[in-house]
């Protein structure tokens, strides 16, 4: 048992990824299934109930001589609220055996307990329900967003444009009018080491490049000595070398530093930059530059820029370009707050469930004689 396994099991331990020696189940401690434990280390305060059996190790405390429901007991701890006060402020739970053990938790009696127990199992499966269906929504609307754009960026915003063979096998057919060039016709790279500016700059697989901190508030994660750091401009194209087959990179609306783990292109173009930047980030490349890298581990590739500039990619008219990439902007800008809509929900969602838990282990509404109808939750589906 690993704490990842805990985190992954959304309640109920059906399988581990990892086996044990004999040698090494009888140093742990054995679990039959059905019993309950909680994480104490990494995701701190999460319970767990075991289906299987399984050997656990000193980053779980266990209930030996449990004489209650279990599942009643994982609600308790579910909610969160007996954990209050058990960590220092603004810092996560420090947990252990003794803190755990010091708890203490309202027993109400077996037949409201089992009343208790099949109400919110009821209950927060149709919460969970809803929550699925947002969450796939969100799901689908980013596969949206990512198919618009890289059709846009290769394609064109026309429907019925003539079409022509690129000769680029990721690319397919192109517009017939739009040029096929290497990006070394629109970058020159370039290594700047003065130093002289003052955010440090990262590059992130979701937003592009961003100002991460100034050096002044990032002293602890930012070398004293930036003289290796290189310096970029605004229209630079920005390339973590490790992580360019994942997405990361981008073209730079900042001035700033970067570390030497980036790759750096000095702009020699007339193109839009904010075109490039879909077209470079689009979902369509990033098997392309890991075809164009140095394998290190089977998680690391490493982006050679002289591979890189080497690729070739569409380029259409510097019109065209800014017409694709002004309906991106607001395509993407309308997706994206459809995301959030349904994010809200989600957590609202989940707030309603982490509420409904903590009312109903704590005595706070009472469940006895309660019907399916009864224990509808209509502000949470109207929200």
């Amino acid at each position: 048992m690993r704490i990842s396994d805990v985190s992954s099991s959304r309640g109920v331990l059906w399988d581990a990824e990892q086996r044990l020696s004999l040698l090494g189940s009888s140093l742990s401690v054995k679990l039959e299934p059905g019993n309950l434990f909680v994480s104490i280390a990494g995701t701190v305060g999460k319970p767990c109930i075991t289906a299987i059996k399984v050997c656990i190790h000193d980053g779980f405390v266990y209930f030996p001589r449990l004489d209650i429901d279990p599942h009643f007991l994982y609600r308790v701890f579910e909610a969160g609220q007996c954990y209050a006060g058990l960590g220092k402020l603004g810092t996560q739970l420090n947990l252990n055996t003794d803190t755990i053990g010091s708890i203490r938790v309202p027993i109400p009696p077996p037949q409201e307990m089992q009343h208790i127990v099949d109400f919110l199992d009821r209950e927060t499966t149709k919460i969970d329900a809803l929550v699925k269906e947002q969450q796939r929504l969100i799901e689908l609307l980013e596969e949206k967003r990512q198919a618009a754009v890289s059709r846009a960026v290769t394609k064109g915003l026309g429907a019925n444009v003539p079409m022509k063979r690129s000769g680029i096998e990721w690319l397919g057919d192109v517009p017939d009018h739009w040029d096929i060039i290497p990006l070394r016709a629109l970058f020159r790279f370039v290594k700047r080491q003065n130093g002289d500016a003052l955010e440090v700059l990262s590059v992130y697989r979701d937003y592009g490049v961003i100002t991460k901190a100034s050096r002044n508030d990032n002293i602890n994660k930012t070398p004293d000595d930036l003289t290796s750091y290189q310096t970029v401009y605004p229209g630079d194209l920005v390339v973590n070398k490790m992580k360019a087959w994942q997405g990361s990179l981008g073209i730079s609306t900042h001035e700033g530093i970067t570390s030497p783990d980036y790759a750096v292109f000095q702009p020699t173009h007339n193109g839009d930059p904010e075109y490039l930047n879909w077209l470079l980030r689009c979902r369509l490349l990033p098997d392309k530059y890991r075809s164009i890298s140095n394998g290190i581990r089977p998680d690391q590739w490493r982006l050679e820029p002289d591979r890189f500039k080497e690729l070739k990619i569409p380029f259409p008219p510097l019109i065209e370009q800014r017409e694709i990439a002004t309906n991106l902007r607001s395509f993407v800008k309308n997706t994206d707050d459809l995301c959030g809509q349904a994010e809200k929900a989600v957590d609202l969602l989940l707030q309603r469930r982490r509420a409904l838990i903590s009312a109903a282990v704590t005595g706070k509404i009472d469940v006895r004689g309660q019907t399916e109808a009864a224990a509808s939750i209509p502000d949470v589906v109207a929200a």
